[in-house]
This record gives structure tokens, sequence and C-alpha cells, in this order.
């Protein structure tokens, strides 16, 4: 009997492993006519093939962070930095992307990075020879993105893999314990998750993740404060903005929500003629067509990189990384991605950092801790498309009602900081105590790691 479930054990360990690299199989070609058409920047095939420079282990200790998108960049980029700060320059960071905006995030905000590169395919293949070479001994998963083979072998070779910032979806935890056996493979690999709240604590804790390994640590992102740009006044009067104008930013928009907010913005100009509305379109592949639709729309507007001086009534921003700096002129603000199903919502939160109140729409499926702190502390309103109209007027007309909504943010923020030092403090009790590059040599020769 032992020895056939040792067999069926090993049979469906290799079904599920050929059935795995099959689908990444049919996914890359189908994936392929998209990667040789595109005109965005991005990972070429040969990097997605594997074909990148070797990353060799060249200090006495190895931190691997994935990250895939720029969100998840911006969240882990503080704890990276506490990293740094407490083991020194004995080690070397390895940092992985999925897009080319979080690619170009990591240099702004992990500048310390030894190594920057796109994870390539999830082949066996491709992956062994990359890890053998690099050895990371420790291992960190921003959120939610998951490769079989990048763990596996990971953990072949020794390193401690842990989430952090962990979320878990409604959807995603569904399909999980649909397929025990396939999140069994998956999660069996880490040595711990951090969870950014009970919700998605629970989550694991369903889909069969023993209660020993999780811990809810909070919001990577609360911590990632933006400092206040010094220079405010003086970039307002360079945008051609005056201290009458009443300044509402649309940030992070997805088709077809930016044709939405000018179809009710068209309503709102009789009333508020000092009204001006910075549109930040959420990829940058999109801002000549979001350009396109503004024009059609026939309302007079520029865009952020021309730095023409002419009237006008929309600022399309089409440049990254100045979104928070855009909040922090602002008289309010609506957070995009909040009104298209497929999206589900973004870090609705950042308008609070500046005391800035926050509109966000009604499909927040993908960010519910987000939207129960917003909601419990009344620090934003969840306003569907057809009463948008309507809340805009009161909150550009009311003051009082834009200060306390701000205020309560404010609030919010300052009472949920301190992810990023509980993320840290567990991450040292996986990884062993050690004074001296010469304690750490001689702890990696002995048989594995301890918790600590």
């Amino acid at each position: 009997m032992l020895l056939l479930s040792v067999l069926l054990g090993f049979w469906r360990f290799e079904l599920i492993t050929f059935f795995y690299h099959l689908v990444l199989l049919i996914g890359f070609l189908c994936y392929l006519p998209w990667l040789l058409l595109r005109r965005k920047q991005g990972p070429s095939i040969k990097e997605r093939l594997g074909y990148i420079p070797k990353i060799k282990k060249r200090k006495p200790f190895l931190i691997w962070i994935h990250a895939v998108s720029l969100g998840e960049t911006k969240a882990v980029a503080p704890l990276a930095s506490m990293l740094k700060e407490t083991y020194g320059s004995d080690v070397q960071f390895v940092v992985s992307s999925g897009t080319a905006t979080a690619r170009a995030e990591v240099k702004k905000v992990i500048p310390f990075a030894d190594d920057t590169l796109y994870l390539p395919l999830d082949f066996s293949w491709i992956m062994d020879p990359l890890i053998k070479e690099a050895q990371p001994d420790l291992v960190l998963i921003s959120e939610t993105d998951l490769w079989l083979n990048f763990l596996s072998v990971c953990k072949k070779y020794g390193a401690q893999l842990m989430i952090v910032n962990g979320k878990m979806s409604e959807r995603s935890c569904s399909r999980y314990a649909t397929f025990a056996w396939w999140s069994q493979r998956v999660f069996s690999q880490f040595d711990h998750i951090c969870t950014q709240s009970r919700h998605y604590r629970d989550r694991y804790r369903f889909i069969g993740v023993h209660k020993e390994k999780i811990s809810v640590t909070g919001n990577l992102k609360l911590d990632h404060v933006y400092p206040v740009a010094p220079d405010l006044q003086e970039w307002k009067a360079s945008l051609g903005l005056v201290d009458d104008d009443q300044i509402l930013v649309i940030g992070s928009t997805h088709e077809p929500e930016e044709r939405w907010f000018l179809e009710i913005l068209d309503g709102l100009w009789k009333d508020f003629p000092r009204l001006k509305v910075l549109l930040v379109p959420r990829h940058p592949e999109r801002f000549d067509s979001v350009a396109n639709l503004i024009f059609e729309s026939g309302q007079p507007f520029k865009r952020y990189t021309q730095n023409k001086t002419e009237e006008f009534r929309i600022l399309l921003v089409d440049t990254m990384g100045i979104l928070k700096k855009c909040y922090q002129i602002a008289d309010c603000a609506i957070v995009a991605g909040s009104y298209v199903e497929h999206v589900g919502g973004h870090n609705i939160l950042e308008p609070s950092e500046y005391g800035v109140p926050v509109i966000f729409g009604p499909c927040m499926h993908t960010q519910p801790e987000l939207l129960e702190l917003c909601l419990s502390y009344e620090a934003g309103l969840q306003v569907p498309m057809q009463e948008l109209s309507g809340i805009l007027r009161s909150l550009l007309t009311d003051e009082n009602m834009r200060r306390g909504i701000g205020e309560n943010g404010l609030q919010l923020i300052r009472e949920h900081q301190g992810a990023t030092a509980r993320t840290l403090k567990i991450i040292k009790e996986l990884l062993p105590k050690r004074a001296s590059s010469d304690i750490l040599d001689a702890y990696k020769v002995t048989a594995g790691w301890s918790r600590g």
C-alpha cells in the first residue's frame, strides 16, 4: 500500500508538471504575436526565453524580490530599503519585474538593486539554470504573482520563500479551493505568508495553508508615503493653474472610463467655470488615444509633456510617476479603475495621504481591505457613475465637506502605518541573526536554514 501510494503521488506530480508546461507553451504561442507586434516598451522574446545576463552570486547573501507591476514595486520598496539597512553590504539584491513600467520604477525606488530583470517564462529548463547560478537565500513575492517552477527551483536550491503584502481575491480563493491538488503544490513551498488583512488571512486558511505560516502585517502601500513636493506653487504656475482654480484629479483611468468622465464633466463647467481637470491614464501606451478622445469632445486641453501656454480645461498628464504630485494640488480626486469590472479598483487611499477627499466607483473587488478602511473612516465616497455628477457638485461647492473627508483620510493613514516594520520583523525571525559576514559564512555551510 505504501509503495502504491508513493507511485500514485509521483504519477500525480509528473502529470501536474506535464500539464503546467503544456499550458505555459500554449499561452506563450498565443502571447507571441502580441509580443512581436506591440509598440510599447517591454521584455523581448529573448528575455522571456531566459536569454539575459547571468545573475551570479557575488555577495554572501542574496535577496530576490519579485514585484510584477508598478504598484507592487512601489509597495515593496520601503521594505527593500529596511532590509538594506538591516543586512548592509553583505546582501546582493535582485529585483524581477513583469512590466516595463515596473522595471523602470525599480531604478527609482530601489536604486541599490544589484541586478534587475524581467522574470522569464516559467519553464523549468529556463528557471533551473537561472536560479542555480544566482543561489538566492531569500525570495520575496509581492502580493500575488506566483509561478510554480520559479518557486520550486528556488526551494530546490535552498531559498526561503515568503509572500509579502499578500492578498487573494474571492475568485482566486474559489479556484484554489476547487483545484486543491494545485494550490497545495504551490503554497506548500512557502515558509511564511504576510497578508494585508484578516480577509486575506482567512482565504489562505480556507485553501489549506497552516495558520502558523500566516501573519497579518497590514498593507505595505500605506507605508509608502510620498513626501510633499517643496515646489508645489511653482509647479502649479508652470502648469497654467492659478489660486482661483478648482482642481479635480482623475487618476489611473482605464478604457472606457475617460469617455464616461468626459460626458459628466461636460455638464459641470457651466456651473464651475474655474474647474481644471488633471486626467491621468493608468498606462502610457494609451496616452495618444486618450488625447484623441479629449480632442473629439471639443473641450480645450493640453498635454503635460507639450508645456503649452494656451487656456485649457483638461490637462492630460501623459507621463509616468507624478500622480501623487498631482494629488497634492487637488481639491478632490477620483481614483479610477473602480468603474470597470475587469480592473476592480486601485489604491483609493493615495489622495488621503494629502488630506484630499476621494471618490471611487462600485468595482472594488480587488481591493476589499482598502475599501473597508476607507468607508469605515469615512475617508472617501463610493459613488456609482449615474450619481457622480451630483456628488462632484456637492464636493466642489462645500469646502467643509471636502475638509472633513480629507481629515478623516489623514487620520486613517496615521493609524495604519507600520506594515513594513511588522513584515521585516517576521523576515528577521525566519533568517539567521548575525553580526558579521563571518557568522553568515559559518551559518551557510550548515545543513539548511533554521526558523530563528
